[in-house]
């Protein structure tokens, strides 16, 4: 072992190994804390890894809406286009249908690139895909243009730990086959990526 590397050891016997750390790590919470359900919020902070959500490690630092699929996000709590029809306030609905196409179009190709892995890749009995982002209201109508507008930032929010599933869905297949290039088609009709 490296002189370089730190052990620390915790009041129950608990080894931590590092290279870089300069402290020892806090206590690990109860399993159940670890495994219980995040807000998009909560997502974008360092977690504890977690058998339920072990793609949370792939969450960017600092998410970047940008570029072609990602720039229809590109919007804070000011700049959302929130409609008003008959007393009730939504996003726009082009913007609203541009962000569902997205919602799918991650969720396809995560699900598919984890159907590729044999044994079904990280699927366990623990493991659970993370809630869509229009469970978090952007397809809704409210009640003020002041909760339309927090619901979809919640929902823009959303869509960064479902972009961490995508990524760790690809970085699986490199355990499948490490030397592996093609292609594959989300659906039998559907373009191949």
């Amino acid at each position: 072992m490296s002189s370089d590397y730190k052990l620390f050891v915790d009041d129950e016997g608990g080894h931590f190994l590092t290279p870089n750390a300069q402290d020892p790590p806090p206590t690990v919470p109860d399993i159940t804390t670890i495994d219980s359900e995040l807000q998009p919020h909560e997502t974008l902070s360092l977690q504890w890894s977690s058998n339920r959500y072990p793609f949370l490690g792939f969450v960017p630092v600092t998410p970047e809406f940008s570029g072609p699929l990602l720039g229809r996000l590109a919007y804070d709590f000011r700049t959302l286009p929130i409609a008003q029809a008959d007393g009730l306030f939504f996003l726009d609905p082009v913007l609203r249908e541009c962000w569902l196409r997205l919602e799918v179009g991650l969720y396809s190709t995560a699900w598919r690139l984890y159907d590729l892995i044999p044994g079904r890749g990280p699927f366990t009995s623990y493991f659970a895909f993370y809630p869509h982002p229009s469970e978090f209201g952007f397809t809704r109508m409210h009640k003020s243009e002041r909760i339309a507008r927090k619901c979809t930032m919640i929902s823009r929010d959303a869509f960064v730990p479902l972009m961490a599933m995508v990524s760790h869905a690809i970085v699986k297949q490199y355990d499948r086959e490490p030397d592996r290039r093609g292609s594959f088609s989300l659906d039998s009709g559907g373009q191949t990526v």
